[in-house]
């Protein structure tokens, strides 16, 4: 078998640098999932060599799911992996341009996923009840649910505690980052190329991935070792004894470990 447009054997779209540039389209009988250069019409559309507008195209309605590095930032590889071989022929300067906007698109979703994780901790930190100060008012800021398992490391308070950082993320809500990719990727008018169903396994996608990111960051914010006055206690999913890792040591749905400094090394 070749390809439908390269004329060339499939596996090449793989192990061939150059061959993969020079084929924005896979063949009919090649997965998308397998051909991580696919360039949508509308890109392709839209996407020309005159960068004073590149806002126009800095972010098609039709992306990859792995369209976002999770992490450092975005090469010229990056670029050409979403935009194909429209970008091969650009100077330095341009290609520079395409990955600044990668990285702001990054940025774009870790600012809004932040915002959101963080107001919906604060929601459930009200809902159950977590006080701090001399006068015991209920929280109303984000940052009161530091202060308030700063104040009270008791076992009521690390239950409210542990229902912020993980509870509310868990059971029924357990495809909260999900719902959350959708609801920004709606928001923002895009969608993923449809991939081949292999095996029913669902395959993260970028947003989703750094939505799911942004909570654990907050979650490691909250839940700093310095935090529960001077024992310094923390909520854990682990278990925080000398069988940590065993099968007998994994915790129930529910469960959690409370971590005191004093007294576990």
């Amino acid at each position: 078998m070749t390809c439908n447009r390269c004329g060339r054997p499939p596996w090449q779209h793989l192990t061939d640098y150059q061959n993969r540039l020079s084929c924005i389209y896979p063949p009919k009988f090649m997965p998308l999932s397998l051909n991580p250069t696919f360039l949508p019409p509308l890109v392709a559309q839209n996407l020309n060599t005159n960068l004073q507008d590149s806002s126009q195209y800095s972010c098609p309605p039709l992306v990859l799911r792995g369209r976002l590095k999770k992490s450092n930032k975005h090469t010229n590889a990056d670029v050409l992996m979403n935009y194909g071989h429209q970008c091969a022929n650009f100077s330095a300067s341009k290609m520079r341009v395409m990955c600044l906007k990668l990285d702001e698109e990054r940025q774009e979703i870790r600012t809004w996923a932040t915002n959101t994780v963080k107001m919906r901790m604060l929601k459930s930190a009200i809902m159950c009840g977590m006080r701090f100060g001399t006068e015991m008012s209920i929280v109303r800021h984000f940052n009161d649910i530091y202060t308030s398992w700063t104040e009270d490391s008791s076992d009521t308070n690390a239950r409210r505690m542990y229902h912020v950082l993980y509870g509310n993320f868990e059971g029924k809500n357990a495809n909260w980052s999900q719902v959350l990719e959708g609801e920004f990727m709606s928001r923002m008018g895009r969608e993923y190329i449809p991939e081949v169903d292999e095996g029913n396994i669902r395959t993260m996608g970028c947003y989703e991935k750094q939505i799911s990111g942004c909570k654990s960051t907050q979650v490691k914010l909250l839940n700093r070792t310095d935090a529960g006055g001077e024992r310094g206690k923390c909520i854990q999913m682990s278990h925080p004894g000398k069988n940590k890792g065993l099968e007998s040591s994994r915790r129930k749905a529910g469960d959690f470990f409370v971590k005191d400094l004093k007294t576990v090394s």
